[in-house]
């Protein structure tokens, strides 16, 4: 069960170590191993020279009778003295062996600056901005870990907040008796009263337990958790979870929960916490469900004996700016979003929405600037029609990420969203099947050439990669284009997976006298395959001062079976360099 370490002695509540001992430097250290080597070595020549004269002894011919019973019983008396003292040997060769090699480690990371070495730790620290999500990450998390090392990086730690205002918290691990939550008592010194971020891991348990009802009229407060939580470990940590989120909840500007497993018994209680301790601080709000599980509910429960009053009525989260879901379906009827400015919303298998509960969802969100809809199942009704629309005023991005629906989302998004008047980006990834890409290609361009969008996202998510450039047809106002497993070419060859090589052409050419992008100026290509006579006649007609290039392939290049192909290297694209003043091969990939 994890605990409040509250109660440890006083010098780790004022962050000095409990490693080593403190007030020894490096040159006390070592003069005083060697003059004990010196002493040492003395005593092994003194011991040797006296098993010399032993030995001498025994041998004499005249040592017999009591003396000799004597000298054998000492050698065998020695026997055992040897053994200890190699054990103690074997150990000091070890304990210099791991000092040596941790030195070696640890010399590189000591050479830095203080402020280089706070921006590690609290890379470190910060867990959740890793890619790997649902990956357990070690349960050392709390930043008295850093206090705990050496001198120099407490004094390090206790001097830089950001270290102090975030907590990576982990849940229902393995062995839940081995994390501790760091003293509440620390945190505001620490953090200099600033504003906390707050990631909460929750691993499944090893304890198997009934899904609780999250529709059910009663709420469980925490008494009820922690009359429960002697028979479930599991509820055990969740009630101590519970109990320091709430002393934290006022002060906490993000809150960050990532659950890896069936989990809804832990998110409605934490829903609860929100919902019963409103705070006028907490600005962003995600849950994070891994999509190959279920979906959970983010619907927090109303007690009661409160449910016919409605002065004891509450939003969900009202002071959000920010909120994220992932497999996560929310009951809107409970949230406030009058002054949320960013939104992403990314479903799983089970989630969908109409489109009228789309559009009445977006129309309590005035001042929505970010929108991001991730694989969201967005169906028509009875109840709507094309006049069913919305115009997001505040609008400044938005991304529709369609990995599965060939296209359905895009169409469903752009029909039921007017461009506002400050919309100047835009993220597009989309499977298309080639029955359906005319129809999504003509949406998104009208829905571009209709708004004011100034850079565009594109991602062909079909395998293999058949979207040609051309098809997008005319962009007039993009200035900055980014493109996905794109072909510039006239035609272009897929290999199936009988590593037969089957053509598809181009049914958009290249028009001579008109370009199609006459603003562009930024083209990214990630991962798009060129042509090199089609990329010369292509980008001549476009005024690009700046190629970014990411894994492309040449156009035609030869298809060997059973190997992937290979990718175009700077020499198969130099020619580019006659025709746009900067080419930059990238070997990070650009992000959005």
């Amino acid at each position: 069960m994890a605990q409040n370490i509250s109660d440890e002695p006083a010098r780790l509540q004022s962050g000095q170590s409990l490693s080593a001992p403190t007030g020894i430097d490096c040159d006390q250290a070592r003069l005083r191993l060697q003059a004990t080597s010196v002493r040492m070595a003395n005593a092994i020549q003194e011991y040797l020279s006296a098993c010399e004269t032993m030995h001498m002894t025994c041998e004499q011919p005249s040592t017999g009778g009591m003396a000799r019973s004597l000298a054998l019983e000492s050698i065998d008396a020695e026997f055992p003295a040897l053994v200890l003292e190699q054990a103690k040997l074997h150990r000091a060769e070890s304990i210099l062996r791991h000092a040596r090699n941790r030195s070696k480690m640890t010399s590189s990371i000591y050479s830095f600056p203080p402020e280089i070495l706070a921006r590690i730790f609290c890379h470190a620290a910060c867990h959740c901005t890793r890619e790997e999500t649902f990956l357990r990450v070690p349960l050392a998390t709390s930043p008295l870990d850093i206090t705990q090392v050496c001198r120099q990086w407490r004094e390090i730690a206790h001097g830089h907040r950001s270290l102090w205002n975030h907590l990576d918290l982990v849940v229902a691990d393995k062995n839940p008796t081995t994390y501790k939550y760091p003293p509440l008592a620390l945190l505001p010194p620490r953090s200099q009263n600033d504003l906390l971020d707050i990631n909460v891991r929750c691993y499944p348990s090893l304890y198997n337990r009934r899904e609780s009802d999250d529709d059910s009229d009663e709420y469980e407060d925490e008494s009820d958790e922690s009359d429960e939580s002697d028979e479930d470990p599991d509820l055990s940590m969740l009630s101590e979870l519970y109990l320091f989120l709430r002393e934290l909840l006022s002060q906490t500007r993000s809150l960050f929960l990532v659950f890896c497993g069936l989990q809804q018994h832990m998110l409605t209680p934490l829903a609860n916490l929100c919902f019963y301790n409103p705070s006028s601080v907490l600005k962003s709000f995600q849950v994070q469900a891994n999509r190959n599980m279920s979906a959970l509910k983010l619907n927090p429960t109303i007690r009661r004996a409160s449910s016919n009053n409605t002065a004891h009525q509450n939003f969900f989260l009202n002071s959000l700016e920010t909120l994220r879901l992932c497999n996560t379906i929310p009951v809107w009827s409970k949230f406030n979003l009058g002054n949320l400015t960013e939104l992403h919303l990314e479903a799983g298998e089970e989630w969908s929405i109409t489109r009228s509960e789309f559009v009445s969802v977006l129309k309590t969100i005035p001042m929505l600037q970010s929108l991001s809809v991730d694989d969201l199942s967005i169906k028509k009704d009875t109840g709507w029609s094309s006049r069913d629309t919305i115009k997001l005023n505040e609008l400044r991005c938005m991304a529709c990420l369609d990995h599965r629906t060939d296209g359905c989302l895009l169409l469903a998004v752009t029909a039921i969203i007017v461009p506002g008047p400050k919309l100047v980006e835009l993220t597009v990834a989309a499977t298309l099947a080639p029955e359906k890409s005319r129809k999504v290609l003509d949406a998104l361009r009208n829905f571009v050439n209709n708004s004011n969008i100034t850079s565009l996202k594109v991602h062909d998510g079909t395998t293999g990669g058949c979207l040609f450039a051309t098809q997008l047809g005319s962009l007039p106002r993009i200035e900055t284009l980014k493109l996905g497993y794109t072909r510039f070419s006239n035609r272009t060859q897929l290999r199936t997976g009988s590593d037969q090589v089957r053509y598809i052409q181009n049914p958009v050419s290249i028009n001579p006298d008109v370009p199609l992008w006459p603003s562009l100026r930024k083209l990214y290509l990630h991962v798009c395959t060129l042509e090199e006579a089609y990329m010369v006649q292509f980008l001549s007609l476009h005024s690009i001062s700046s190629l970014y290039l990411y894994k492309c392939y040449v156009e035609g290049a030869h298809f060997e079976p059973g190997r992937p192909r290979p990718m175009a290297s700077e020499v198969d694209l130099k020619y580019l360099s006659g025709v746009v003043p900067k080419v930059i091969h990238s070997r990070c990939r650009w992000t959005a």
